[in-house]
């Protein structure tokens, strides 16, 4: 007893007992059991007792606790040819109250025939008890109210009722005899207490009974895998057929069993404490199941059902069983036969997952590191970063239609993240409110990226006339466009800038108004002016590919790290070609990480906005003013139009103006105090509103 107690002893439970062990609790467990065997030795041959049963019984337990499943499978033989002896295979009259010894004893009998049921389906051993005496006058077990035994019961049942009809798992060898013996535990099944239901579950006593839950997940999930017994020795033979019809909707069977196995058994896994008894059943539940399914996998890659789904209930299994090798000796061995143990296990699961391990592991790293920045990424963008990556790998398969769903199940971490709205999207105006959130995320997620790999982009634009009034120079959202408009206003001209943390600029996109680029726009002249990346769109805005293009002409290439294993950052706005799929996969691909900022707040925020714009545009007023003639009806304008721009950004972009923008927003170095103390930031409206009613009643008062 000891032993069993001290096998999944935790520091929480040592500090409960107030006991403190100098060994490891494992190392305490089996110098405990070792103890009681040398202790067995001593009693002579031929004393039969109880007590020695139970000390066997005992044993069966540490030994499957260790998953040592064959030094339980001939301990149960010990054990049965004591209870044999004491006559506990005998059925007693109900009605025997005094007879607490032969209670105990028969209790005992039935543990097991259960465990001897079970260890010799999953290990393919001999039935030790192929004779079974009958309880008189079973009791409805269904309208019992729940005891801490009911649930052995309920198994002793069930295995007796197989055991009366095959006499031993082995003579379910059929596809017949399977589908006979999974009706028979689905009669079974139907016919629990509500309390252990594998649908609805009454639940309405677990606090009140808390013993109730693990047995609930234990005849839940001993209920399938006792279905998928049978399934996986005739499966396994090699001389079973799979290319009949009837072997094939076995397998189907298996196979929707065993899923169904793994997941109630890792709902357990999560319910069940170090010192359950049942803890190793978890342990085998997990193991054998997953096992089974890698064989199948390797037997028959390309036809198994619900492939996908195999591959990932093997890895979330194997994920399991490596969370519970700290505790359990049972879960190490397990762990390592099944995956750290076989790598050739491994690497046939590998081979059905569409990225490596290794990929996946750092595209999760990635969303998750974009979701800290106030935008977790949707469905179809996740699926544009993997489809990226095979892509990378000349692999033009399509993408599973469920393959994000199943990628979110892999990682619990994703569940409640992923498709998540952004979260900058909430603000509504540049408020202390929205810009603590900012630097909440600038110093906690991303200060560790060096400053030369940071940077800002913003798009601007020009409206070029025939008079200075209708010159014009900020932002490029079209909300805002409709008061650029005058009588003198001509030709809009948009351009992308962006500048790192160090004072440094980035070649500028130029976006003309046009369907394309007019060969005589891009003169000798015009390229010598300014060597920049020139795109036209219908409208001189940018959209999704003229965005895409810049991230990858000109972004790219410009800002490569010195060191390729440094990330990237990106300060821009939540412009929708800013988060589009393709611009996201492109930015994994390239270990980038994009900060979008706040809604309203950009022009509070953005270090060109503050600064290096303003110089740009009274730069070029003076240029315009150089001008005689600056029209757009002919395609000189535009080499004019480059040579005063060029000009003009020779002012603005200087490296003390650049550093002077991110200093003023603290952006570089990071300063909260300097953006909260922007001259146009606006009170948070829960301030307003108290403001509003404190001066209404002020009001109400004075009247």
């Amino acid at each position: 007893m000891c032993a069993c107690v001290t096998q999944h002893l935790g520091a929480d439970s040592q500090s409960t007992l107030g006991i403190h062990l100098a060994q490891p609790p494992k190392d305490v467990s089996k110098a405990y059991h070792d103890a009681g065997h040398r202790l067995a030795e001593a009693i002579p041959v031929g004393a039969y007792h109880l007590t020695n049963l139970q000390w066997k019984a005992l044993s069966i337990c540490w030994f499957k606790g260790e998953a040592k499943f064959t030094e339980a499978w001939h301990t149960i033989g010990l054990a049965v040819q004591e209870a044999y002896e004491l006559g506990f295979h005998k059925s007693r009259p109900l009605k025997a109250p005094q007879d607490i010894e032969g209670q105990i004893g028969r209790r005992a009998w039935r543990v097991l025939y259960c465990w001897n049921w079970q260890l010799s389906s999953i290990l393919g051993r001999p039935f030790i008890l192929n004779d079974i005496d009958s309880e008189p006058e079973l009791p409805d077990l269904k309208s019992t109210p729940p005891t801490p035994t009911l649930h052995t019961k309920l198994q002793y049942q069930l295995i007796s009722s197989l055991a009366k009809r095959w006499q031993t798992p082995q003579n379910i060898n059929s596809p017949s005899k399977v589908q006979d013996y999974k009706r028979m535990v689905g009669d079974h099944i139907l016919s629990l207490p509500a309390v252990f239901a594998l649908r609805d579950p009454d639940t309405s006593k677990d606090n009140e009974w808390p013993w109730v839950v693990t047995h609930r997940y234990y005849i839940q999930t001993m209920a399938y895998f006792m279905i998928l017994q049978p399934y996986k020795a005739y499966l396994l033979d090699p001389s079973t057929d799979l290319s009949l019809h009837e072997i094939q909707q076995l397998r189907a069977e298996a196979v929707e069993c065993s899923l169904t196995t793994l997941q109630t058994a890792t709902q357990w896994a999560s319910r069940v404490s170090q010192g359950d008894g049942q803890f190793h059943l978890v342990v085998l539940c997990l193991f054998d199941t997953a096992a089974f399914l890698t064989m199948c996998l390797q037997k028959d890659q390309y036809n198994l059902p619900q492939k996908e789904e195999v591959v990932l209930a093997v890895n979330k299994a194997t994920s399991t069983l490596k969370r519970l090798r700290s505790i359990s000796r049972g879960a190490q061995s397990s762990y390592g036969l099944l995956y750290g143990g076989g790598p050739e296990t491994n690497e046939r699961i590998q081979a059905h997952q569409r990225i490596s391990k290794s990929q996946e592991e750092t595209l999760l790293r990635w969303v998750l590191r974009q979701e800290s920045l106030g935008y977790a990424l949707s469905h179809s963008q996740l699926r544009a970063c993997v489809e990226a990556i095979l892509k990378q790998q000349s692999d033009n398969k399509p993408l599973g239609k469920h393959w994000t769903t199943r990628f979110v199940k892999r990682h619990l971490e994703l569940s409640t993240e992923l498709g998540k709205l952004q979260e900058a999207a909430r603000f509504d105006g540049f408020t202390p409110k929205a810009v603590n959130w900012s630097f909440d995320i600038r110093e906690n997620e991303y200060g560790w990226i060096k400053p030369e790999n940071t940077v800002n982009v913003d798009e601007g634009g020009i409206m070029v006339g025939f008079g200075l009034d209708s010159l014009v120079i900020g932002s490029s959202d079209p909300k805002k466009k409709a008061m650029l408009k005058g009588v003198q206003s001509r030709t809009w001209t948009s351009f992308i800038e962006a500048v790192t943390a160090t004072g440094r600029s980035l070649k500028p996109g130029i976006i003309f108004k046009g369907k394309e680029l007019q060969k005589q726009w891009l003169l000798n002249e015009f390229e010598l002016i300014a060597d920049w990346h020139y795109i036209s769109s219908p409208n001189g805005w940018t959209d999704n590919h003229i965005a895409l293009e810049w991230l990858k002409d000109v972004y790219l290439p410009q800002t490569e790290p010195r060191d390729a294993s440094d990330a990237r950052l990106i300060i821009l706005d939540g412009h929708g070609s800013h988060a589009q799929d393709e611009w996201m996969a492109t930015c994994f691909l390239n270990n980038i990480y994009c900060c979008y900022l706040p809604t309203q707040c950009s022009h509070g925020l953005q270090p060109l906005d503050n600064g290096i714009f303003n110089v740009i545009k009274a730069a070029y007023r003076k240029e315009l003013q150089n001008l005689a003639s600056l029209t757009d009806s002919t395609p000189v304008d535009k080499v004019n139009f480059i040579r005063a721009y060029a000009k003009a950004r020779e002012a603005g972009m200087r490296k003390e103006i650049i550093l002077s923008g991110w200093r003023f927003t603290g952006n570089w170095p990071i300063n909260r105090h300097k953006a909260l103390t922007h001259p146009e930031i606006q009170p948070n409206k829960e301030k307003l509103l108290e403001q509003f009613q404190t001066t209404k009643h002020s009001f109400t008062a004075l009247r």
